[in-house]
């Protein structure tokens, strides 16, 4: 959202942010999202977890599950550092399933501890919220951009 409307950008893509790379490795989306932590985790372990209940292993202390959850809160942390000093907005919102969990805004602060330590000279932190909607946020956001493209019809 820019100046509190949808921005969609010239080929539909505006906020597609996981398609950003990471490093030479991956996109973001791959490396950033906890679904995909989880089946990295999978394969590697021969587990059938989803993105909870890695999640939810990692707290109790298991090693591995605790690293996959800290890579991936990495990649998401340093995105969003990298969008703060791109766009700067004024604060970054989390949704989708991955926002019900109670313990992921202080690990995505943790994260982001670590970012702004390799950074001594960026003087903003960025702001991380929850989504409101949480796990529904994305269809409240489609019916706000429907009526926003209806008022402008």
């Amino acid at each position: 959202v820019l100046d509190g409307r949808i921005h969609r950008g010239r080929h539909l893509l505006g906020g597609e942010f996981g398609y950003m790379l990471y490093g030479n490795d991956d996109t973001v989306s791959h490396l950033g999202t906890i679904v995909n932590a989880a089946d990295r985790y999978n394969r590697a372990n021969g587990t059938d977890l989803d993105g909870k209940a890695l999640y939810e292993l990692a707290k109790t202390g298991q090693p591995l599950a605790q690293k996959a959850v800290r890579d991936m809160l990495q990649v998401l942390a340093t995105t969003i550092f990298n969008l703060q000093y791109s766009l700067d907005p004024d604060c970054f919102v989390i949704g989708g399933g991955i926002s019900q969990n109670s313990d992921l805004l202080a690990d995505l602060n943790q994260a982001l501890d670590v970012v702004m330590a390799k950074v001594e000279i960026a003087p903003i932190r960025p702001i991380v919220r929850i989504a409101k909607f949480q796990a529904e946020a994305n269809l409240y956001g489609a019916a706000v951009n429907f009526q926003q493209h209806q008022r402008s019809r």
